[in-house]
């Protein structure tokens, strides 16, 4: 069995901080998808490189990611030797520490050797913020609604 390294190893690189920047539209419900086409890193069993399609997929709080400091993140893992789930999970947590998403997805789209792809997805969910987000949604909602008829009825005389 080949020693492919540890979450530790991933974390033992230094990265550029992702910058994040206030939510503008806190009461819309979006996400946010980036894409690197060009993500590379080194195989640690080869040492060759992996190309990689890498996505960073997540649906704001309070802060959205700041995308050329993401673009900058990205770049920061060139030549650096690390598996593709070591690699993802970096990601993830880099992600949930900068800006606490309701949810995320780190993508990765792998070309192996040869034509052979593998597709790697790492999924996070935090419920009990999207159960707050949902139900404060509802409520101004039905606030809005209930302030709607009251001045529909309403008639001037």
């Amino acid at each position: 069995m080949h020693d492919v390294g540890s979450l530790a190893g991933a974390a033992e690189f230094e990265t550029p901080e992702i910058e994040v920047f206030e939510n503008p539209v806190k009461h819309y419900d979006y996400f946010t998808r980036t894409t690197n086409k060009r993500f590379i890193t080194k195989c640690p069993i080869t040492e060759a490189e992996d190309y990689t399609i890498l996505t960073v997929e997540y649906k704001p709080k309070d802060l959205c990611i700041e995308h050329r400091s993401l673009r900058r993140y990205m770049a920061s893992f060139r030549d650096k030797t690390v598996s593709h789930e070591a690699l993802l999970a970096r990601i993830m947590d880099d992600v949930l520490k900068a800006c606490d998403p309701y949810s995320a997805v780190i993508s990765a789209d792998c070309e192996v050797c040869e034509g052979t792809t593998t597709q790697l997805q790492m999924k996070y969910d935090n419920i009990e913020a999207i159960v707050d987000f949902e139900s404060k949604r509802f409520r101004e909602n039905a606030n809005k609604n209930s302030r709607t008829k009251a001045e529909d009825t309403h008639v001037d005389k």
